[in-house]
């Protein structure tokens, strides 16, 4: 209450016609020390209902209240008066506001239709908290304004929590209007909406967990390709996305950073996956390679290795503990430092072993402009062998 009665004599001439029609005084309070309004950081709509209903509580006047809660209803006018004016003198004062929490629930009530570039320009968090049942968006259409605005208020968020399963194309322009996301924390998302979903991709991404993968467990769509790089979150979140896909999942990409819980998790689930992409960037997943050459699921026909190629020794490893018939092996290095012939001569043998592979696809960067004796003997090898060799300009010719 006292904040509020600090507030209200921050006001204008205009803040104050708001309250004339209902006959709200204004203590005669001296004026502040300084503008209040202008250094407030943080804006809790719940906060706001609470003070507001406190000082009219204590001021005396006559409040509707919920029959069943008995309670102030906050969407009386007196209340919906004292919080458009002090909102209204934040916008117009306020020069940073970082933090914004809006949690939408009958109690609540809605926020003013005023909104302020200046105001919020700076905002790094956002909370949008749906608590209503009977969520009806007549009560709140200021607050969903707010939502289809901010892309175009604010672009430097750092922090999105979205406890709600409406409205996900507004959620999706939001995150795509900012600049440095860091963390981004959904639940009761639904996904009741994506029957046809088939792809799903997460990079870099974090604020998941176990617990949230009840959402994707629970939905109707099949999964056949899953992309997972390099998330900030525990290996179990994987584990349920895979375990989701389960027998319908076609292509996999997995990034150097994939664990032993990983493969066995794809093994036991996936076994129908007909192509996998392997990322490399570092030698962190060297030491994994042979075991998952152990575990490639029977049905795999094409196998692509993109990135820094590992060392010859784990390279040759990785393909003797291949008993998988590969009929296509696609090789697009990142960089240059490596024998050509050693890791050609690698494929040479595995084609002679499994007597199944078709298609050889190797990157321009990859192939000699000269070849040497000992690469054209092997190139002529590879062709005794039914193997068409094909050179890749991009990463997605193959």
């Amino acid at each position: 209450a006292r904040v509020i009665r600090t507030y209200l004599s921050c006001l204008n001439y205009d803040e104050l016609k708001v309250l004339i029609p209902f006959r709200i005084n204004i203590p005669a309070n001296k004026l502040p020390l300084f503008e209040y309004g202008k250094f407030l950081e943080i804006i809790n709509l719940s906060d706001i209902n609470r003070s507001v209903k406190s000082w009219l509580s204590k001021e005396g006047y006559k409040i509707e209240t919920s029959a069943w809660y008995r309670v102030i209803e906050p969407r009386d006018h007196l209340m919906n008066s004292v919080k458009t004016a002090i909102w209204q003198m934040l916008m117009r004062k306020c020069r940073r506001i970082i933090n914004i929490d809006l949690k939408l629930e009958l109690e609540e009530g809605d926020i003013p239709d005023i909104y302020s570039r200046r105001a919020i320009y700076y905002l790094k968090s956002f909370t949008f908290n749906v608590l209503s049942v009977e969520f009806k968006e007549q009560v709140y259409k200021n607050s969903i304004e707010l939502l289809r605005r901010l892309p175009s208020l604010s672009t430097g968020l750092k922090r999105i929590l979205w406890n709600s399963s409406l409205y996900p194309d507004l959620l999706v322009n939001l995150i795509q209007t900012q600049n440095g996301l860091e963390s981004f924390n959904i639940s009761q998302m639904s996904f009741r909406g994506f029957h046809n979903l088939k792809t799903l991709g997460l990079s870099y991404c974090a604020g998941l967990e176990p617990r949230h993968c009840e959402i994707i467990n629970g939905a109707s769509f099949r999964l056949n390709n899953i992309i997972l790089r390099h998330n900030s979150w525990y290996f179990k979140v994987d584990l349920a996305i895979f375990a989701k896909a389960g027998h319908d999942l076609r292509t996999i990409t997995i990034y150097d950073n994939f664990s032993s819980e990983i493969i066995r998790e794809v093994h036991k689930h996936c076994p129908n996956i007909t192509k996998m992409i392997i990322y490399v960037e570092n030698a962190i997943a060297c030491p994994r390679l042979s075991e998952l050459a152990k575990k490639l699921p029977k049905s795999l026909q094409h196998l692509k290795y993109h990135g820094n190629l590992a060392s010859i020794d784990v390279f040759s490893k990785f393909f003797e503990c291949c008993m998988v018939p590969l009929n296509t092996i696609s090789i697009y290095p990142i960089s240059l430092n490596y024998v050509f012939s050693q890791y050609i001569s690698v494929i040479f043998e595995f084609a002679i072993r499994v007597k199944s592979l078709k298609r050889l696809f190797l990157s321009r960067r990859a192939i000699p402009k000269q070849w040497q004796p000992q690469e054209l003997e092997i190139k002529k090898g590879l062709e005794n062998q039914g193997v068409d060799l094909r050179m890749l300009f991009s990463i997605y010719d193959d």
